[in-house]
């Protein structure tokens, strides 16, 4: 709904309302419900490919929004949510979990952001929409920065505040 009205459409939004369709978000802690009831240990290669159609999907579809308004990028788009859960049935998979934890490093990294991730979540949007977007133009370039950047700010601001007041803002 929100595509048709902010990409299609042409009309602004603030940011709440733009994220305020949280009910679709119910769809992660349920995911993370299935897979902690079903196990780790499933087939991958299904996953796999679904997870690639859904980026390809994503990209077409963020293509064909972005004809109409040069909007379309950052929207909640079907495609990104399937492409989304079928990268978390990836990443939570056993199989993946001991390719990863042989790469100590990137293990211990992946590992980090995901303690932080929800902190991430909340604040990503500010970066890309406010300091990222008008500087960049590549997509994969606005993604790496706008990660560095939440995650050096979540990291700072945990420094400053204390623990209780970090987690009122969601920085676990």
């Amino acid at each position: 709904m929100d595509n048709y009205y902010t990409s299609i459409q042409g009309h602004q939004v603030s940011l709440f309302f733009e994220c305020a369709p949280f009910v679709m978000w119910l769809a992660y802690p349920a995911l993370g419900y299935y897979i902690g009831k079903g196990g780790r240990d499933y087939k991958l290669y299904p996953w796999i490919i679904i997870m690639a159609l859904g980026l390809i999907a994503c990209v077409v579809e963020t293509k064909w929004l972005y004809g109409f308004h040069q909007n379309g990028i950052g929207a909640t788009k079907i495609s990104s949510l399937v492409f989304s859960f079928c990268a978390i049935m990836v990443l939570f998979n056993k199989k993946t979990q001991t390719q990863l934890q042989s790469n100590h490093w990137l293990y211990k990294l992946l590992v980090r952001v995901g303690e932080i991730s929800f902190g991430i979540y909340l604040i990503h949007k500010y970066f890309l929409d406010y300091l990222i977007a008008p500087a960049f133009n590549d997509t994969f370039i606005r993604a790496f920065i706008t990660l560095i950047l939440s995650v050096a700010f979540i990291i700072l601001f945990k420094r400053i505040f204390p623990n209780n007041i970090s987690r009122i803002f969601g920085f676990r």
